[in-house]
């Protein structure tokens, strides 16, 4: 019963946090993940080995090659589609911010490009390190 009034709360915080404070709705699902993490008994130093080795294994993939992957793909799309800042920045100084659907589609290719080469050598990488659990690195 107590880990239902948990979750019930939990869910009060984060409609509350997003809809009336409005908090940032990335950030009030990750503390509430946190504290959901606290309030479950799970230690601290547990809950990020905990999350990337259920992840891995469900993917049937290496933590490095999921931490690889995930970074490129985060990467690509942050420096090279809008709307976050550095590419609108560029956009601007290129005088294309009239045009940011142009500025969009050639940022969405330029990271469908880039990501695939990370992304083979996170898998090689995953190869090397023992496998979907990352037996040799203890993980």
């Amino acid at each position: 019963m107590y880990l239902v009034f948990v979750l019930f709360v939990l869910i009060a915080l984060i409609v509350l946090a997003t809809a009336k404070l409005k908090l940032n709705p990335f950030i009030t699902l990750l503390l509430a993940a946190f504290v959901a993490a606290f309030a479950y008994g799970l230690p601290l130093r547990d809950i990020e080995a905990t999350i990337q080795r259920s992840v891995a294994r469900t993917l049937k993939a290496s933590p490095v090659a999921m931490t690889v992957a995930l970074s490129t793909g985060l990467f690509a799309t942050h420096t090279l589609v809008p709307p976050t800042p550095g590419p609108i920045a560029a956009a601007g100084n290129l005088g294309l911010s009239d045009n940011l659907g142009l500025v969009i589609l050639m940022g969405l290719g330029f990271a469908l490009i880039a990501a695939p080469r990370p992304l083979c050598a996170g898998r090689l990488h995953g190869a090397l390190d023992g496998g979907p659990d990352g037996a040799h690195l203890g993980a």
